[in-house]
């Protein structure tokens, strides 16, 4: 387990997750191996459902659940109200449907930006004056994000994916994302995000090859970037010895076409007669 160094800081972390069914498959692989460790980082070590924390002085997080085109007239982005227990936090996550979608080849990862952009707004309005705040977006989602702007956040409207993006990187917001495939599109937000795309690539965070883990202010256990090849044993049959006797007449030991006659072309071969043996008794002379 890796936890925070929380000195004289605390953090705002808002969770943007993908509520259609594109992530349904793989929700409990990332819960488990990315989403309770970044939650146990940020807390300071497990997760206790009795540590309620303070609202002026603990870290404090929210949830932010996008859909796709498909969830209209529905809201297309909904925000859970802000907690400091990281217990109530996951029972939110759990409480995610993860249906729709399944027919859209993207989903509305602006609007799910937009309205933690606001999130953030309200976060400073909780704090203390003076207080070191580490602002932390997290991305979760299997789907690229539509080339369309966000219209539901009434301070963010008309920004696109990428503006927002810039806009997280302006105020120091720290945004990483959570992926079971690589999509192209993500990486081109991490970096608009203000993350360096090169760096994150050296570290390798992923419990499967195939996950996209771009993180940016915080860290997991991390695992070799390449994995080291399985060398398999190969048996080695032992070869008889020079001395070992062979036997001549065994059809391993004798070379073909070595130690055969074949007759030639055209010429019979000549099969020695058999001596015909009469089937009458001789006869005998009289005397």
């Amino acid at each position: 387990m890796v936890v925070a160094d929380q000195g004289n800081w605390v953090a705002d972390v808002v969770i943007v997750v993908e509520g259609t069914a594109n992530l349904s498959p793989y929700v409990e692989s990332l819960k488990s191996h990315y989403i309770v460790p970044t939650l146990e980082y940020f807390n300071g070590g497990p997760i206790d459902d009795r540590d309620c924390g303070y609202d002026t002085n603990s870290t404090t997080y929210a949830l932010v659940v996008f859909m796709a085109a498909d969830s209209a007239p529905e809201p297309a982005a909904i925000c859970h109200a802000p907690t400091t227990n990281v217990a109530k936090l996951l029972s939110w996550f759990d409480r995610v449907s993860f249906v729709g979608g399944a027919g859209e080849a993207c989903s509305h990862i602006a609007e799910g930006l937009g309205t933690a952009l606001q999130v953030f707004d309200d976060f400073q309005a909780l704090r203390e004056p003076g207080t070191v705040v580490q602002k932390h977006c997290i991305l979760v989602c299997n789907s690229p994000p539509y080339r369309l702007p966000a219209l539901e956040s009434p301070v963010y409207i008309g920004h696109s994916v990428e503006q927002l993006a810039a806009v997280m990187a302006e105020r120091q917001v720290n945004f990483s994302i959570l992926s079971p495939r690589k999509i192209p599109a993500l990486y081109k937000l991490y970096e608009k995000a203000g993350g360096d795309l090169q760096s994150a690539l050296c570290k390798n965070y992923a419990k499967d090859r195939r996950h996209m883990v771009l993180l940016r202010g915080y860290q997991l256990q991390e695992r070799p970037v390449s994995p080291p090849i399985a060398v398999s044993e190969v048996k080695v049959e032992p070869t008889p010895s020079p001395s070992a006797p062979l036997n001549p007449r065994s059809p391993a030991t004798t070379p073909a076409g070595v130690g055969q006659k074949r007759p030639a072309r055209g010429i019979t071969p000549q099969i020695p007669e058999r001596p015909r043996c009469s089937s009458n008794p001789p006869l005998r002379r009289r005397p």
